[in-house]
């Protein structure tokens, strides 16, 4: 028998229900709870005790966030269901040894590699399989003071935009609706003893609450308890100040805040879990409101999670991020190259990329610079060719209508993006076709590409501003 991600959910679901109403089950129907038990021992306790082939142990070249959020889900049963004492104990040794496989390959910022919406089921895993331990010991095993710990549970802090939203690239969703997380957050954040991630999940609560519209736990039902269990403490909490500028350097992520304006960059490289082709891509928002876009996945399928076929999406394409193509080339799924350099000095950051484009592309060298300040946000792409004749296309991403004047682009009537080169610029709509994963996260139908088509020399310079219309 194969443990994967859906069975572990539902054995910890059946035995959280099994703590709370094995009684009352007992009662209304006599002999379901040692049916359950026994298909919990025959599903999840012997195979785990007895096969150590699961993929998710080791992962695909290395483990990724199924590994805590499975071992997480079968601790859960193996504390609830009755068993030999030298089963339990082998039990969770196996679990601590496979967890730390885990563990021991997060980058040392804590920043999670697949974003923030995955962060509640890849580190927030980590701390769930933590409080079970907590809890069941009643306060024996407490793993809390840990730092790298500590940094994974601050990771939400750095990427917070706003409302709730957050700085996702790659497949995570930015904007998270799911009405279990903030309470989730608060426990995480209560037994680091780390306020700033209590009052974020405060923040992140009262804006849910203004929207409305949530989204269910799913068979996660001790996240639904907390939402319960931690309702008043939660709503006394203090709200977030995030702080002007929060820098992932192992991760190669930066969040910088100036007035009303904000921009996330990533450097890094293309080869990673849930990765597109988006080194030196970047999001801006202002006042909390999306300008320019990393549009994140669709409804996931067969062909997302196919090679090389995930990257004929256009989602994963560097043409559909805030990003340069280069003489028709754009960036390739590469582990190995990437961003050469990454640097930031308060609200600027500095990213040398070259290398995350085939040969083709014609570079020598390009450096994106980014800056930040209560007006607006300033792009400045430095190039060096090997030839003397080159194109460059710069592409910007946004779900405000763009309309093309003397002055500049100006999106949706509130700002206006302004180059200071001689260039060419056309406009591309992309429908999301119905997609619900991408309806829903915008609330919008499609988005909009603007490009911007640069002749060049073996040298230029791009510089390029955003800002609001007085």
């Amino acid at each position: 028998i194969v443990i994967d991600l859906f069975s572990g959910e539902t054995a910890s679901l059946l035995s959280i229900i099994l703590c709370v109403l094995k009684d009352e089950l007992e009662a209304f129907f006599p002999g379901i709870c040692d049916a359950v038990e026994h298909e919990l021992h025959t599903r999840i306790v012997q195979p785990y005790l007895t096969n150590r082939e699961h993929r998710w142990i080791k992962g695909w070249g290395k483990p990724n966030n199924w590994n805590p959020w499975i071992i997480s889900n079968i601790c859960t049963a193996f504390l609830v269901c009755p068993m030999p004492k030298e089963d339990f104990y082998r039990g969770l040794e196996l679990m601590f040894r496979e967890i730390n496989l885990y563990y021991d390959v997060q980058p040392a910022d804590g920043g999670c590699e697949e974003g923030a919406s995955y962060w509640m089921v890849a580190g927030v895993m980590l701390h769930e399989f933590c409080h079970r331990l907590y809890v069941a010991s009643d306060g024996k095993v407490d793993l809390y003071g840990d730092a790298l710990l500590r940094k994974i549970g601050l990771y939400e802090t750095s990427v917070y935009i706003g409302g709730c939203q957050f700085a996702c690239f790659g497949d995570g969703s930015t904007v998270l609706m799911d009405a279990s997380a903030p309470a989730t957050t608060f426990m995480f954040g209560k037994l680091l003893g780390e306020q700033s991630l209590c009052s974020l999940a405060a923040t992140w609560k009262k804006a849910q609450e203004k929207t409305g519209v949530l989204q269910d736990c799913g068979t996660r039902a001790w996240r639904e308890m907390w939402t319960v269990i931690c309702r008043k403490e939660l709503a006394e909490q203090s709200d977030f100040v995030p702080e002007s500028s929060y820098v992932l350097p192992t991760l190669e992520n930066a969040f910088m805040r100036s007035g009303s304006w904000y921009y996330a960059v990533r450097g890094a490289k293309t080869g990673r879990s849930h990765g597109h082709n988006d080194v030196a891509s970047f999001m801006v928002y202002e006042a909390d409101k999306p300008v320019l876009i990393d549009p994140g996945v669709g409804t996931y399928t067969k062909q997302t999670f196919s090679w090389p076929g995930r990257y004929d999406i256009w989602t994963m394409q560097t043409g559909w991020h805030n990003l340069v193509t280069v003489n028709g080339v754009e960036q390739q799924y590469d582990e190995i190259n990437g961003a050469d350099r990454f640097e930031t000095d308060g609200t600027h950051t500095a990213i040398s990329f070259a290398k995350s484009y085939a040969p083709e592309a014609g570079f020598k060298t390009v450096v994106r610079d980014l800056y930040v300040n209560d007006t607006g946000v300033t792009l400045r792409d430095c190039f060096a060719f090997t030839a003397s004749q080159n194109n460059v296309t710069e592409n910007f991403i946004t779900l405000l209508k763009p309309e093309i004047t003397d002055s500049g682009i100006v999106l949706g009537d509130q700002y206006i993006l302004h180059a200071d080169v001689n260039h060419q610029v056309s406009v591309d709509y992309q429908s999301f076709e119905g997609d619900s994963r991408l309806v829903n996260q915008w609330n919008a139908e499609g988005l909009y590409r603007i490009r911007m088509q640069i002749p060049c020399g073996e040298e230029a310079t791009v510089k390029i501003t955003l800002g609001k219309i007085e």
